[in-house]
């Protein structure tokens, strides 16, 4: 698992520093369309090089120039020049090849684990789920980096390979590396999306818990993590208006109807589905985790299933 950490991180510094370096945003808006109805602008702003505030904007390089954007993803061009060839070899995507080996660790842990295990990942991608970056790697995604630089519209491909090998902007050598790292962890976050749902583990719960305390006037979005977690703000998911059951009875009480009803086929939801509903929806588990909620919902042992005697049943007046 340290590998797909690893992978991960440098993965977020590469879509920083190019969010940082290449700063291109799309207003749909601003597409204008000749009287033939072709397309003569895209929407699409780009801006290349640091910004003004920028760290990188301000610090020479050896040779006393600002550093470039090479100069600025050199650790990662060093560290994956030597080892990309042995990625390729693998011979799949490197992000499919990482959700092969996070599938077969999920084989040998149990569920609590592999909540535990998702989390991390969640927590780690925090870069990836910027709205801000989405035109960005959204671009990268569709063909490596040919979709970036609105130059390349207008020139021949041989006027584009001599542009990049003068590389007068100090960016290509690294814009592979950084591009591809970029694009495999996109693959790779997909198929968690995927494995969390194959597992039935609630992906939208994980990342509401996880990011709750982190919300900004721009939501963060978590549509690369697929169709398991749902394209909407999930920070507005909750209705303002929903009524909350104030149940007074004890709490394993009612995680057994539930858990009878799941058992018995009247309930076809998950059990994660069933916990949130109940800690969403009742006041008695507002402070429960939500583990716990579950492992009150698969204990078929409590002491709330038993059946009182006959002389302890409440007679109800006729």
């Amino acid at each position: 698992m340290e590998d797909i950490f690893d992978f991960i991180e440098d993965a977020c510094e590469a879509l920083d520093l190019l969010s940082r370096f290449y700063r291109i945003s799309y207003d749909k808006s601003k597409e204008i369309y000749d009287n033939k109805g072709r397309m003569i602008d895209d929407g699409i702003t780009e801006e290349i090089g640091w910004s003004e505030g920028d760290i990188y904007n301000t610090i020479e390089n050896d040779e006393g120039i600002t550093y470039t954007f090479n100069d600025a993803c050199e650790h990662l061009t060093e560290k994956y020049e030597e080892n990309i060839d042995a990625f390729i070899d693998m011979g799949e995507e490197t992000g499919a090849y990482f959700i092969s080996l996070l599938e077969s660790k999920f084989l040998t842990i149990d569920e609590m684990q592999r909540i535990a295990l998702i989390r991390k990942i969640v927590r780690t991608s925090f870069a990836f789920f910027l709205p801000s970056n989405y035109v960005l790697y959204e671009s990268i995604q569709e063909d490596s980096t040919c979709c970036l630089f609105k130059h390349r519209n207008f020139m021949p491909d041989d006027e584009v390979e001599e542009y990049e090998e003068k590389d007068e902007k100090g960016m290509y050598k690294a814009l592979s590396f950084v591009t591809w790292l970029i694009n495999e962890c996109c693959i790779f976050l997909s198929g968690v999306g995927t494995l969390c749902s194959d597992y039935n583990i609630n992906l939208q719960e994980i990342t509401i818990s996880i990011f709750r305390l982190t919300t900004t006037d721009n939501p963060l979005k978590f549509d690369i993590l697929g169709d398991n977690i749902g394209a909407d703000n999930i920070f507005s998911n909750k209705k303002k208006d929903n009524i909350i059951m104030n149940w007074e009875g004890q709490n394993n009480v009612l995680t057994d109807m539930f858990r009878q009803a799941k058992n018995r086929g009247y309930l076809t939801n998950s059990i994660p589905e069933i916990a949130s509903f109940l800690k969403e929806n009742f006041s008695c588990f507002e402070k429960t985790k939500l583990s716990t909620i579950e492992t009150q919902l698969k204990n078929n042992n409590s002491s709330a299933n038993a059946i009182p005697k006959d002389e302890k049943r409440i007679k109800l007046e006729e």
